[in-house]
């Protein structure tokens, strides 16, 4: 059993995770000769699928999140992330530090309503053509975190052949978040070369062998179907399709071949929102306010720009990144509303990915539970037989009490 690991606290309330999770050996143990209630598993019945972890995880630190993923899932993971604890558990916006240290940039005059996403503009006076960007922290994170996963697969509680997940927002989620539209421009050249310095340090300090490198993309899935958020950039570039494609394979390039090379292609976090949105996922605020704001904006959300009807959007644009990629895509996570049927997954007849690519279905939902995601695999069978599966988006939005049960229903699954 791992030392106690205490999370975070939420409305005072402590999650230990050695009392919550059984360890990896246990569960490897009991899931391969029985199923979750006891039944033995017949020499006939199909393997278990693989599982995906998107990447953010409420947890206070790397080594809670690695431990808690490790015992209760590690035996059905190919990747695992740190959680992207800290300030990163704001997704791209917490690149506003980025634009708030530097010297060229100011805020945008007057209030916003999501005040995390108060747009940058460039001062008057500063030299354009010569703004740099010399450190972003991604580096810096994934190779503390590196450590971390080293130091536990040496202990035993990672297992062997496990890689640690690096998962990165695209230079234009960041961009479009945090910069004002009519700078972005300008900003971008110098933007993505900062970016890319940033994976150059990452597979310098982190064997290739060992690594895989997720891309986020949600600005890219909602602006190829014409519907990114209001208070986010609009497309700066046309035609928008091959702008976007442009855009990701030169980040695909940089990452090295023996690395692997995956995109989570997002609708946006709309089951959590709220929390993101006003901050109150990283204060200890009463449960009842999170909840209660949570649910309100989530259904802002949906009435402003609600999930699409089907998968055209993410097939379509999987494919084209497919299509004359500068190196092979190793992994790819494909969205899945809670309300998705037959006629959402029907796009993906016509999708045809490599065998050697690993899709993941992000079809798990909490809110429903194994009866919910029963019903989105048996749509989905319709039309692709071999994937993994996944939640819609990260964690990082969620209370961390309901992360046991996440994980739980998980397993089930």
């Amino acid at each position: 059993m791992p030392p106690t690991s205490p999370g975070r606290e939420r409305g005072g309330t402590e999650v230990q995770w050695d009392e919550l999770v059984p360890t990896y050996q246990d569960l490897a143990a009991m899931t391969s000769t029985h199923r979750p209630g006891g039944e033995e598993v017949g020499a006939n019945d199909p393997p278990g699928r693989t599982l995906h972890v998107v990447g953010s995880v409420p947890l206070q630190t790397a080594e809670e999140v690695f431990r808690a993923l490790a015992s209760g899932l590690g035996d059905r993971l190919r990747r695992i992330p740190d959680g992207e604890v800290g300030d990163r558990a704001l997704f791209a916006a917490w690149q506003v530090a980025t634009f708030a240290r530097h010297p060229d940039f100011e805020p945008v005059p007057g209030r916003r309503l999501i005040e995390i996403v108060k747009h940058r503009r460039i001062r008057p006076g500063a030299a354009r053509s010569e703004i740099r960007f010399a450190d972003l922290g991604f580096a810096a994170a994934a190779t503390e975190s590196y450590e971390v996963f080293d130091r536990l697969r040496s202990d035993g509680v990672i297992r062997r052949g496990l890689r640690f997940l690096v998962s990165l927002p695209s230079p234009a989620n960041c961009l479009a978040m945090v910069v004002a539209q009519e700078d972005i421009p300008v900003v971008e050249p110098a933007y993505e070369a900062a970016m890319l310095a940033e994976v150059d340090a990452i597979v310098s300090a982190i064997p290739a062998e060992d690594l895989a490198i997720q891309w986020d993309v949600p600005w890219e899935v909602r602006a190829w179907d014409g519907s990114p958020p209001r208070f986010l950039a609009q497309p700066w570039f046309t035609p928008v399709p091959t702008g976007i494609v442009d855009r990701l394979h030169r980040l695909a390039s940089k990452v090295p071949p023996a690395a692997e090379l995956g995109y989570h292609l997002c609708h946006g976090d709309y089951e959590h929102a709220g929390n993101v949105i006003l901050g109150l996922g990283r204060q200890p605020r009463s449960r009842l306010v999170r909840s209660a704001a949570s649910r309100l904006l989530r259904e802002v959300s949906f009435r402003m720009t609600p999930p699409p009807a089907d998968m055209r959007t993410v097939t379509d644009m999987a494919s084209a990144l497919l299509d004359d990629a500068p190196r092979p895509v190793d992994f790819l996570h494909l969205p899945v509303p809670r309300r998705a049927g037959d006629a959402y997954f029907k796009p993906l007849a016509s999708f045809r990915p490599p065998p050697e690519l690993d899709v993941y279905l992000g079809l798990i939902h909490l809110s429903d539970g194994l009866p919910g995601a029963r019903r989105r695999i048996a749509s989905a069978e319709k039309v692709l037989t071999d994937f993994g599966v996944a939640t819609e988006c990260g964690w990082g939005r969620r209370d961390p009490e309901t992360i046991p049960g996440l994980i739980a229903l998980h397993r089930r699954i």
